[in-house]
């Protein structure tokens, strides 16, 4: 289908973007082309320049981490695995992998989401990656036991006698 010229400029409407550029190439073409010095020719090319640096366009909306974290988790405990998260937010540091990240070393290949869903989740036959770290992290954020629901994690958490204090402080972090 062709379209004729005369109506061509009637069906193109241009954007906030578009009509700046535009007004940056005019600015511009007009310091160029105008018979003053160059130093002064510089100095209205940058001022044009800082001028329309900035054009409004609109921001993507970016998804909040803690929302794709939660959702890899199951959607019994999700709600307490949010709370969770919230709580210890301030305290947890993690890569732009989701990997737990434990007094600057990186734990490779643990994963937040399995975390949260091991500490909110009764059963669990074995501890993820990172769990002892992740231990460590709930402690520090003072956890109240309404929000983990591993019985495992909790004892290891708060152990009863100070045998077991001295134990921990020399085991290997796996």
């Amino acid at each position: 289908m062709l379209v004729d010229p005369s109506k061509a400029a009637q069906l193109y409407r241009p954007t906030i973007t578009d009509r700046k550029l535009s007004a940056l190439d005019k600015d511009i073409s007009e310091t160029l082309n105008s018979q003053e010095p160059d130093d002064v020719k510089a100095k209205r090319y940058l001022a044009a320049l800082k001028q329309h640096r900035y054009y409004d366009m609109p921001t993507p909306a970016k998804l909040d981490d803690s929302d794709t974290v939660v959702q890899a988790i199951d959607p019994q405990v999700r709600t307490k695995a949010k709370r969770l998260l919230k709580r210890i937010k301030p305290h947890l540091r993690l890569s732009d992998e989701g990997e737990l990240v434990h007094n600057k070393d990186l734990i490779e290949h643990s994963d937040i989401s399995e975390l949260l869903a091991s500490a909110t989740s009764r059963s669990t036959d074995k501890n993820p990656k990172g769990w002892i770290e992740f231990a460590d992290t709930l402690k520090r954020a003072r956890v109240p036991r309404e929000l983990i629901d591993n019985d495992k994690l909790w004892k290891y958490m708060n152990p009863l006698s100070k045998i077991t204090l001295k134990k921990r402080k020399w085991e290997e972090f796996s």
